[in-house]
């Protein structure tokens, strides 16, 4: 029964039909196979590494191709080609994370890096934590935090710990750790948000039941409740 074949080689591609009962198969070379269509086929297969994307980005841009005919070429939007372009020159704590595969998602290591051009020291002394969790919802909350200690006026790296779903004196509740005593410094703190136009604070000493979860205390009823990080608004830092 007759067949189709594509077989490649590196940079050479073959086509021809497979015929039952015959011992030899026609084929022809084509030459004008590039690179390009290697990526493209492996894309359509999700055979590709977030990494050998990146390389394979990263020479088309030493040709002195742009972003956008980039993405054109291999029929991506320039977003994904901008995501990738950032895996080429990642901070060292960033890099070591996705190295050793602590963090595969791309756009993760996206928002990790936007932290960190805002607050490195915090960034990494939160990466230091091998045994963090590096997820949507707690690197979302890590952002939020830091974006409420850059409001608050807050420098040091006291608080960070406290980012870690694995620490049982977590961002909402006291603060265990050891602060310097001075009017800058916050003896405990209370992370207040806004969930369904109700004010409420986060429970982190609370472990959630997956992902994407936190465990929330109403202020006007007490009220204990599961609540989805995306649905939940960050207000304040405050002392508690």
């Amino acid at each position: 029964m007759p067949g189709r074949f594509l077989i490649n080689h590196g940079a050479r591609r073959y086509r021809g039909s497979l015929l039952a009962g015959r011992s030899c198969i026609p084929a022809f070379i084509d030459d004008d196979y590039t690179d390009a269509d290697q990526v493209i086929e492996n894309l359509q297969r999700n055979s590709l590494t977030p990494r050998e994307i990146a390389d394979y980005i990263g020479r088309e841009l030493s040709k002195g191709k742009k972003k956008s005919e980039i993405a054109r070429i291999i029929g991506k939007s320039a977003a994904f080609v901008t995501q990738h372009v950032t895996l080429l020159d990642l901070p060292d704590p960033i890099c070591a994370a996705f190295t050793c595969g602590r963090v595969r998602d791309v756009t993760l290591v996206n928002e990790l890096v936007m932290a960190f051009k805002k607050m490195p020291r915090e960034v990494q002394a939160w990466l230091v934590n091998e045994s963090q969790e590096i997820t949507r919802g707690t690197v979302k909350l890590l952002r939020d935090f830091l974006d409420e200690k850059r409001i608050s006026g807050l420098t040091s790296t006291d608080y960070v710990d406290d980012v870690s779903d694995q620490d049982d004196s977590a961002l909402a509740g006291v603060n265990t750790g050891s602060v310097s005593k001075g009017p800058d410094r916050l003896r405990s703190t209370v992370l207040a948000v806004r969930y369904k136009r109700r004010p409420a604070r986060m429970l982190l000493n609370r472990r959630p039941t997956r992902d994407g979860l936190a465990w929330l205390k109403y202020d006007d009823d007490g009220q204990e409740l599961e609540a989805d990080l995306t649905h939940v608004k960050l207000v304040a830092l405050r002392e508690g």
